[in-house]
């Protein structure tokens, strides 16, 4: 019957991550990971297209966690599939926001037929420990350069921020319409339907269908049964080169699609399970180089998911950023979170590209230093400390900070600040009052972020790969995707051949710890456990 007759089963499951080639598994001790991989999305997606299924039934799992950006990012691609005339399925046992926003970008939506669906909107809780700390003798002395930075709050206040409340209030508001727009759209529904659901109503699965937020109730295995009776094959993908589009051949000039992906460190990457993944400077600017000396390439999509991190690190890869757009035109792609120091690698592109609720802006400097001497005295932990220089033991966790040493660290936090924005007036061609005004650490969605300037183009990495090849006069475009993990041969007898696994956790708990190094900033982060290492930290 051919290909057209076959079918193809593509699973989200996991953690939604951007990149599959920043770190090696470990043989022997790494299990295999489910997470969903942007990458290899992107590839799959072309592979579908270019191998032409009769259909693609994308088989959501009910552990599957993805931020609303990145739902963005996977209803584009989605719809990219069903544009080459393939039939999208999308199935999901049960249907809430996130299953509801991406069965939108599919021809048909099919549920289990034990599986509910409810639409009860968005909410965040956030954690304070203020009350603690003081219970237990814990004194924190927050810095920071705006009054939305609130990466602290958590040892600062006891409940919410005023303009914390504000500043993610307003996000909630874009994120919220967002998608009941799009939901509505594409269901061919009126306000008043989806507010029914918002109200607290739960549909059954054959509620759902009779009233048109369904098409189908079935179990996904009947439906590839049904196939395999109509002798239908599934199809086969093999990922052999992280590239799209046409096989490159001669001088032909390609793209190169560049992920960066996770917290913003000094010196070396670091795969902390617990904590989150972070990218270091001095890696990751061996990759900036290559791709800046490379003759092969004539572009670069640089794809930033990051909450921010490392002020000095940050600034480090800024500067080779932009030696980079010396040589070659450089457009920037936010994905879920590119905040802080995320906006901080963003503001050297020629263009930036963000999702309508990618979580931006948040231009701001902020640190914290602890006295932790009150804890010692109640366990019976003494010390003594044998120090040259008057301000030697500055960042010392048994005693507070003298007013002198105080204005030496908010000094430092206020030059920080102002390097920041004024990098980004130069490269937004903004005003420093301009920038300042609407930066002061706030967040801002991707939508007001280009209503204010702080980015180009509302649009996924689809939308900025298309844009950086009009760019380039090309017309079929060729993206090249880095970074790059290369194996041995001894690696790949170890792992046996099983390139893609890594250490995971349960889904809940890869959920929590992902939220934990979100906006909020990496709070377990090593310098927060160890009292006798620098206790203090500076953030952007």
């Amino acid at each position: 019957m051919g290909k057209r007759s076959s079918y193809y089963l593509l699973p989200l499951d996991g953690i939604f991550k951007e990149s599959s080639q920043i770190f090696k598994p470990m043989p022997f001790i790494e299990q295999h990971d489910n997470n969903t991989y942007l990458d290899q999305l992107l590839v799959k997606a072309e592979l579908i297209k270019k191998k032409r299924p009769a259909k693609v039934i994308i088989n959501s799992y009910h552990t599957f966690s993805a931020s609303p950006a990145d739902c963005e990012e996977i209803a584009s691609i989605i719809e990219g599939i069903g544009d080459a005339g393939i039939e999208t399925i999308f199935y999901a046992k049960e249907y809430g926001e996130k299953e509801l926003y991406l069965a939108a970008a599919s021809k048909r939506a099919v549920i289990a037929p034990d599986g509910f669906l409810h639409f009860f909107g968005f909410s965040t809780t956030m954690p304070f420990v203020k009350r603690l700390a003081d219970k237990l003798g814990i004194e924190v002395e927050v810095y920071r350069r705006g009054k939305y930075k609130g990466a602290m709050d958590l040892f600062r206040v006891d409940k919410i921020d005023p303009a914390t409340e504000e500043a993610y209030g307003k996000y909630y508001e874009v994120l919220f319409n967002h998608f009941i727009t799009r939901i509505c759209r594409r269901r061919g529904k009126e306000r008043a339907d989806i507010d029914e659901l918002i109200n607290g109503k739960v549909l059954t699965a054959q509620e759902a269908q009779d009233q048109g937020w369904i098409d189908d109730v079935d179990y996904i295995n009947n439906l590839i049964d049904g196939w395999k009776e109509e002798k239908r094959k599934p199809l086969k993908l093999k990922v052999k080169r992280l590239t799209i589009g046409p096989r490159w051949r001669g001088r032909k000039k390609r793209i190169a699609l560049l992920f960066f992906d996770g917290a913003i460190v000094d010196t070396h990457n670091q795969k902390r399970s617990l904590f989150g993944q972070a990218i270091g400077d001095i890696d990751y600017t061996d990759e900036i180089r290559k791709l800046r000396v490379n003759k092969r390439i004539a572009g670069v999509v640089f794809r930033i998911n990051s909450p921010g991190g490392s002020a000095s690190a940050s600034a480090h890869l800024a500067e080779e950023l932009l030696k980079l757009k010396e040589k070659k035109p450089l457009f920037v792609s936010q994905g879920g979170v590119a905040g802080s120091g995320g906006y901080f690698l963003s503001y050297p592109g020629d263009k930036i590209f963000s999702h309508t609720t990618t979580i931006t802006g948040s231009i701001g400097v902020i640190g914290a230093s602890f006295y932790f001497k009150a804890v010692y005295d109640k366990i019976g932990l003494t010390h003594s400390t044998l120090k040259k220089g008057p301000h030697a033991d500055l960042f010392s966790v048994t005693r507070r900070r003298s007013d002198i040493e105080r204005a030496i660290i908010d000094g430092q936090i206020e030059a920080m600040y102002q390097n920041f924005i004024t990098r980004v007036s130069s490269g937004r061609k903004m005003s420093i009052n301009e920038v300042d005004k609407i930066g002061q650490g706030r967040i801002w969605s991707g939508e007001d972020a280009k209503e204010l300037g702080l980015v180009d183009e509302t649009g996924g990495l689809l939308v900025a790969l298309k844009a950086m090849g009009k760019e380039l006069g090309v017309k079929k475009i060729t993206a090249e995707i880095f970074p790059k993990l290369r194996y041995s041969f001894f690696e790949k007898a170890l792992l046996g051949g099983k390139k893609e696994t890594t250490l995971s956790f349960p889904p809940e708990m890869e959920h929590l710890l992902a939220l934990i190094n979100t906006e909020k900033g990496n709070l377990l982060a090593p310098s927060y456990l160890m009292p006798e290492t620098l206790f203090f930290d500076i953030r952007v």
